[in-house]
Order: C-alpha cells, then structure tokens, then sequence
C-alpha cells in the first residue's frame, strides 16, 4: 500500500478486523469553520455536529450494491474526459482483457478492481496523467491506480467516478491515517466503492472519504483541492466499531 508517512493523522486505537466489521464511529476535531462539510456525506458516511470544531462520523459498510435500483446516472460518470480517457484503445483492450466473458456491471467491476491490483507496479514517484498513460506503463500509487479504474470501467460500460480521503494503516509500529484515493461505480442504482490499490476484493471500512469527481471538462487538479481542508487540520479518535 502507498501510504505516506508526510500526510499521515495518528489514532488512539487499533482497528482491529476492519473488513469484518458493520459500522465505524469516529470522533473527530476538525480546525475549520464548518466542520460537518469537510467530508462527504453519502450512502456510506454520516455527519453528526457536536460541540465546536468537533463531529462524529458514521461509516456503513456496503459490501456489494442493492439487487436493484434505478440505472441512469449522468454522461458526466460514462463519457470519457482527459484524465479518464476511457475511449483510448490501450484502456478499452485492458477493459475487455479484465473483464473478459463477465456481463453483469458489478462483477465487471471486481474483475477490473482485481485485474489493476495484479498489474500496477507501485511508485509513489510517478506524475498524475491520464489513464492511457497509465495503461501503457502500469505503475503509480493510488492515484493512478483510481484513475486507470475508473476509466477502465467506463470502457466497459460502468459509470464511475474517483473519490479521496484517508484510509487507515498500520506501519512501523504507528496506527494513523493517511491520505488515499480510490474508485466508486454505480451500479444497481447506488454508488459502491472499489479500491484497487489495497486489493482486499470487497470494499474497505477503513477508508474516511472527503470528496469525489467525474472529471468532467477538467484538465487540472483541482477536483483534488478539497483534501486540503483537511490535511494538517485534522484529529481523529476511533470511538466503536460494530462486528457482524
């Protein structure tokens, strides 16, 4: 896992089983005037203002999307864009080479989630570009390895998008969270995470999402700039988690 010891946010405890676990409460302590709006409220994640500059944070786990659901969503999540160039032909073969024979969207998605994890070589060195970039010499963090995801899925069909936040880690003897990004597809009519950088093949309860973009008409970074909000300002006690 590329995690980066310059961003990371010590914690209190250790999660122990994170995979297995139903729900997650964190306290946290945000130096920002609007603490509940630093980070995404979504299906998985919810907002609970307390005193001062302090919230507490609910994740869901989902593990996979609802048997069904409404599917349409906007072009902006299928269309390809600069960055996830999913029209490219080094992205579309990688696409049918994932998924192979596989007709149902989600399990298109696991195929290409697994497919990206077996194939990135990780370099935390490597420049943000394009998934066709990224298609031709697989190697980066996670942000390569969102970005060629989400194009990958596109190229087969799958709407998707790239979300950031932090995921929890363990290394050298520290339990903290550090910066991370990952991919979300809808499916079924909900959005549902993957993450082919940690590779876990069902999706990971110890990632806190700030954001998330299409990257519609954007040639820049800017859809990353919400981070920043959080980044240095930022203290997290893990209060409960709830097991299965």
């Amino acid at each position: 896992m590329d995690v980066a010891f310059k961003n990371m946010m010590l914690v209190n405890k250790r999660i122990f089983r994170h995979n297995a676990t139903a729900n997650a409460v964190y306290r946290l302590t945000i130096d920002d005037p609007n603490p509940e709006t630093v980070l995404a409220t979504d299906e998985r994640q919810t907002i609970k203002k307390l005193d001062g500059k302090m919230i507490e944070l609910t994740v869901k786990a989902i593990k996979s999307p609802p048997k069904a659901g409404p599917a349409t969503i906007g072009k902006e999540f299928l269309d390809s864009n600069h960055y996830l160039d999913s029209d490219n032909k080094e992205v579309q073969q990688l696409a049918q080479q994932a998924i192979g024979d596989e007709t149902d969207p989600w399990f298109k998605s696991r195929r290409i989630e697994g497919f990206v994890h077996a194939a990135m070589k990780i370099d935390g060195a490597s420049p943000f570009v394009p998934a066709s970039k990224i298609a031709k010499d697989p190697h980066g963090d996670c942000r390569q390895c969102a970005v060629l995801t989400a194009a990958m899925c596109r190229a087969a069909g799958v709407p998707s998008r790239t979300a950031i936040g932090l995921v929890y880690a363990e290394s050298q003897g520290k339990l903290f969270f550090a910066t991370h990004m990952w991919t979300e597809v809808f499916v079924r009519g909900e959005w549902v995470g993957i993450d082919s950088t940690l590779g876990e093949g069902r999706w990971a309860r110890r990632n806190i999402k700030v954001t998330d973009h299409h990257w519609h008409a954007v040639n820049s970074l800017t859809p990353l700039l919400p981070l920043q909000r959080a980044l240095g300002k930022m203290k997290i006690e893990v209060v409960r988690f709830d097991y299965k």
